[in-house]
């Protein structure tokens, strides 16, 4: 929060000492290089590209401007630009750009070049090369391993289909954190466009500040609908979305509030039953946000169990700058201390995002340790055996060298959301739906499964509804529901309605289940259903109210 007001107050006054001059253009770009290297320095790559941009408007050939402002543009994602950026620079020849050909290697990366991308990284790291100046620490050594990590999974690319969700859902500027609900017809997700609340943008990069949208779909085309602003979750500042849960009716948000903790913490909101109808955020309360960012959240099916990444130190081990924790329920209101996944889930590089398949055992997450093949790459594990499995890399296309970070998939497991940049998109990071029909990423070979999950390749279906006081005849009843395996009355698992009665359940279909319903002053409930499913599409849905009586 303090670099961002100091790159704010930065921008002001450079921008009234630049105004201020009368001289020739020659003060003009030097302030301007000057500008770029101070956004270098404090890693506003926005602004860095930007000032070197308006020295080349009036000298293309610069190579300071061109140098300068390949670094911005690669950092900031740009990679095009910053490949052409950084070529002229090197066809300059100018000794001063002792790192070039590591920028060289980057910008090949970034346009998915990977035997470029090694030749000059190699060659950099055989002239002395060892850890340039912009690049967060990272050494030539760190990118070799990820470039041998692209070599690899791009000679063996798994058998996935892109396809944009086009000007309904994406605009120009980043469209990013995909979240699906477990009924697969609500999408919610990110957005940096104009018609934000405020319609202001961030003085930091110049670019609209974020809200939160979502899509429906709709059922009869099979295509997502214009976007929706949530306008009650989002501020004229930054609101992001983090997740949304598998029954639709919680979201969890990511806000930086100044006078709070002082970092990103974990916010949420409730819907009032409607998907564009929402009460207002309130901070997460419990063992989770900290002095140090928490950067997403996920709510597991049955509301048990919390996943999150924070770049908390304490309870160490710490395995990396951010880390995905773990935290369990141990009644409505309150929540276990939080456990750290542990190393082999966690990197000693960063965990960035996690969010946890409906059917409760498989988590995806990004992370940018070196079995990445370049940046943020989406990783999947299994919860077996009572503990995670090593984690496996998606694979290429799903990753590339550049950046993914944000991944939501479908019930079925046919079909994923993916944030990308791609050459197809319509501005810079937009949401593709990806066609998995022939890629497998929930069901594993031999796995098992415990208590309160779906076997792996079994379908997956949904049961919900409303437990009523049955004196009020509307009224919500708090209660416990405990699902048994009809034949071997075997416990599959158990879990509370909320504070209005709702509850939600993601079982496997095409099974015949007993329920008890139990809470404080009311006659226990029992039934007894047969749970259908569907082999494709959206998850077959039976939906069950239960009128509790006084005891």
């Amino acid at each position: 929060m303090m670099r961002s007001l100091a790159v704010s107050t930065l921008l002001f006054t450079t921008t009234i000492f630049t105004f201020g001059q009368t001289g020739s253009s020659n003060k003009k770009g030097f302030l301007n290089m000057e500008q770029a290297k101070r956004f270098l320095q404090e890693e506003n790559w926005e602004g860095a590209a930007s000032a070197a941009e308006k020295i080349l408007s009036q000298n293309p050939s610069h190579p300071d401007a061109n140098y300068m402002g390949a670094m911005g543009h690669i950092n900031a994602k740009n990679y095009n630009r910053g490949f052409e950026l950084i070529s002229n620079a090197a066809a300059a020849k100018n000794k001063k750009h002792k790192d070039i050909d590591f920028w060289m290697g980057r910008a090949f990366m970034g346009i998915q070049n990977v035997d470029s991308a090694l030749f000059y990284m190699n060659r950099y790291k055989s002239k002395g090369g060892k850890r340039p100046n912009y690049t967060f620490g990272f050494t030539p050594d760190y990118y070799l391993k990820q470039l041998e990590n692209a070599k690899k999974y791009m000679a063996t690319p798994v058998k996935v289909a892109f396809k944009n969700l086009g000007e309904a859902v994406n605009d120009e500027d980043d469209d990013v954190a995909p979240s699906l609900t477990a009924e697969g017809d609500l999408l919610i997700f990110t957005s940096r466009r104009n018609s934000n609340i405020g319609g202001l943008s961030d003085p930091y990069d110049g670019r609209p500040f974020q809200d939160i949208w979502l899509s429906r779909l709709d059922t009869v085309t099979g295509k997502w609908r214009d976007a929706e602003n949530l306008t009650k979750l989002n501020t004229s500042g930054h609101e992001a979305n983090m997740s949304i849960s598998p029954d639709g009716n919680t979201v969890f948000i990511y806000k930086n509030v100044s006078d709070n903790s002082g970092s990103g913490d974990i916010w949420f909101a409730k819907t009032k039953g409607d998907p564009t109808d929402w009460n207002r955020p309130k901070e997460f309360e419990g063992p989770f946000n900290s002095t140090y960012f928490e950067t997403s959240a996920c709510l597991a099916p049955g509301g048990k169990k919390f996943f999150f990444v924070s770049e908390r130190p304490d309870g160490k081990p710490s395995y990396g700058s951010g880390d995905i924790w773990m935290c369990e329920r141990l009644n409505r209101r309150e929540w276990k201390k939080p456990v750290n996944l542990g190393a082999k889930i966690n990197s000693l590089y960063d965990e960035i995002s996690v969010t946890v398949h409906p059917n409760g055992k498989t988590i995806f997450f990004a992370s940018n340790g070196e079995k990445s093949m370049g940046g943020y790459d989406i990783f999947r594990s299994e919860w077996v055996n009572d503990q995670w499995t090593e984690p496996v890399n998606l694979g290429y296309p799903l990753n590339t060298m550049g950046d993914e970070i944000h991944f939501t998939i479908s019930a079925d497991g046919k079909k994923a959301f993916i944030a990308a940049i791609r050459p197809e998109g319509l501005g810079r990071y937009d949401i593709y739906e990806v066609d998995l029909s022939d890629y497998d990423l929930v069901a594993v070979e031999g796995s098992e499964s415990g208590k309160g999950v779906v076997p792996s390749g079994a379908g997956l279906s949904i049961l919900k509804g409303k437990i009523i006081n049955g004196t009020s005849g509307t009224l919500g009843a708090e209660a416990t529901i405990t699902v048994f395996d009809a034949e071997t009355g075997s416990e599959v698992i158990k879990t509370d309605s909320d504070e209005n009665g709702l509850y939600f359940i993601t079982l496997e279909g095409a099974k015949r289940y007993k329920v008890t319903i139990e809470a404080e002053g009311f006659k226990t409930q029992t039934d007894e259903f047969y749970l259908g499913k569907r082999n494709s599409g959206t998850p077959f849905t039976l939906s069950k109210s239960y009128y509790l009586q006084t005891q």
